[in-house]
């Protein structure tokens, strides 16, 4: 909305030019390095799921100006997770200038046209992913507008958190070497490769004795690390026996007194050995590889890069997961969540800072000239007293901060009509979605008009589309689904300019969308968006 209304309504108003660039952060980019080094060889890179759902961007890649994910309707991220995380720059792959793609690259485009833009617009995230890159994503900036600023401290804390996973390790480890139909993974590609290299034969027997004893190794540590997160599970479902079965992933704090670390000693002594052992094969293969001349091995480069990137990414996670069983920081709160089935090992543990006041004043505050916070939701009692505590406002001298609350510019009373159903069963209960699903169904069927559902989970959001989607169908009511139909940007297009249509979002739909007259008449939220107090993070602040 920012970007493609309200801007050009600036324009438009405002004498001087100006240049306003949207940017994203690196993930919403293809990177043409990885791109060009996958279609190379997909049958070592993607398994036989990833190379039919490839298919979609090869003509977009054609095409593409921005190389923005987004504007590909064929293709979902959230549904290919895995075979796109294959296709972007990573923190530690990118060669930045010394790139052969670099003039061509999407991300570099984006961020030099940044650079030189008189206003850049960009999501929270992305601002504290710059933080703590200390502004090397965005530059120098001085002045700063916060759009739906009740939401920073949030976003703060979840990027500054950390969390780890079985699933962490096995991506990690699948992007090293995995086994199905066919090799995949670098080591595989080395493997390959090797073979119809120009390398002199003495560190060619050196490479292949780094490369097998590595595959060895990164078959027990997948080995080891399912054993550890067995036995995690296991201990974590005692400190809670009331949890069974589930709907839902439950969450539960654990201190360091709770002991995790040595309730686990011995499957964690022997994960970590194994992670050692690991990053110290990698280190030895990076330190022969860097021996080996290019013009013998014309992809020395590339591989070195992706190696570099999996070691930084498992000694990352190495150092997380010491972290995490420590629990030893008093200002960080601690929580794991254990799976909804009895049959899954599949726990996590997570941090996060408690309080991020003072982080914010000396990373973001004490640089800049002005900034300015504006959201419906700043004041408790109409005072701003408690949000400018728990953003770091309150350090900043009392005389440079100024606040103004405003009127709402609605006239509710002749504008709304609000019903709060009463007899609606518990959201807790097994009953509440067949009854949400009954509610919608009656809804779209008797009044067919523009319909926005908000939904606070994804699974109860794909739940209700596959529920109701026939019967909509058959009834020639347009049904649209955050994830399913197409990006955010082409939904939201198609819900205005479709009649009588039923949308139905999550996340990113809670927030900065416009949709004037007819287009959108009747608003279900299925659940208030409010912080459960049990969470970790709120009951910690509380207390």
């Amino acid at each position: 909305q920012l970007f493609f209304k309200d801007i050009p309504i600036l324009h438009s108003i405002l004498k001087e030019k100006f240049k306003a660039v949207l940017l994203k952060g690196k993930a919403n980019y293809l990177c043409l390095d990885k791109w060009v080094t996958v279609l190379r060889d997909t049958k070592y890179r993607l398994n036989s799921y990833e190379r039919a759902k490839i298919l979609p961007l090869i003509l977009w890649v054609k095409n593409t100006v921005t190389g923005d994910i987004s504007e590909n309707n064929g293709f979902s991220v959230e549904r290919n997770i895995g075979l796109w995380s294959k296709l972007i720059a990573e923190n530690n792959y990118c060669p930045g200038r010394s790139c052969k793609y670099y003039n061509q690259c999407f991300l570099w485009r984006a961020r030099n046209n940044a650079r030189n833009a008189h206003l850049v617009l960009v999501n929270h995230s992305l601002l504290f992913s710059d933080l703590a890159a200390d502004q090397a994503i965005l530059s120098e900036y001085s002045n700063l507008i916060l759009d739906e600023a009740h939401n920073i401290e949030k976003v703060a804390t979840d990027y500054l958190g950390i969390d780890i996973s079985l699933w962490s390790f096995r991506d990690a480890l699948r992007k090293l070497y995995q086994r199905e139909r066919y090799k995949t993974g670098v080591l595989a590609q080395l493997q390959k490769r090797l073979q119809m290299s120009d390398i002199e034969e003495s560190k060619k027997v050196l490479l292949t004795g780094h490369l097998d004893n590595l595959i060895t190794l990164v078959k027990s540590a997948w080995r080891v690390t399912q054993g550890f997160f067995r036995e995690l599970t296991s201990f974590l479902r005692m400190m809670v026996p009331e949890h069974g079965n589930s709907r839902y992933n439950s969450r539960f704090r654990y201190r360091e007194e709770d002991g995790l670390q040595e309730k686990v000693e011995g499957y964690y002594a022997e994960l970590d050995d194994n992670l050692k052992k690991l990053l110290t094969g990698l280190n030895d293969l990076l330190e022969a590889l860097r021996e080996v001349p290019a013009d013998s091995f014309r992809y020395q480069k590339q591989i070195f890069q992706e190696l570099l990137a999996q070691y930084t990414q498992l000694d990352g996670l190495r150092n997380n997961l010491q972290f995490l069983l420590a629990a030893e920081f008093d200002n960080h709160v601690y929580w794991f969540e254990l799976p909804r089935r009895d049959d899954s090992d599949d726990s996590r543990l997570y941090a996060a800072p408690l309080n991020i006041s003072e982080l914010l004043h000396e990373k973001l505050y004490k640089h800049l000239s002005t900034a300015v916070f504006t959201s419906a939701t700043l004041t408790v009692g109409k005072s701003f007293d408690y949000f400018l505590k728990r953003v770091g406002l309150n350090y900043v001298e009392r005389d440079r901060l100024h606040t103004l609350l405003l009127d709402a510019p609605f006239n509710y009373e002749e504008q709304v009509f609000l019903a709060v159903p009463a007899y609606f069963p518990d959201p807790r209960s097994v009953e509440f979605r067949p009854a949400v699903k009954k509610f919608l169904e009656q809804l779209a069927l008797e009044q067919r008009r523009g319909t926005l559902v908000l939904f606070t989970a994804y699974s109860m959001l794909n739940e209700m589309y596959e529920n109701l989607r026939i019967t909509f169908e058959s009834e020639k009511i347009p049904l649209l689904a955050q994830g399913i139909n197409g990006s955010r940007h082409l939904i939201i297009n198609k819900f205005k300019d479709v009649p009588n249509s039923v949308l139905f979002g999550t996340d990113s739909f809670w927030e900065g969308i416009d949709v004037p007259g007819a287009a959108l008449e009747i608003l279900l939220i299925t659940k208030l968006p409010f912080d459960v107090p049990s969470e970790p993070i709120i009951q910690a602040k509380a207390e």
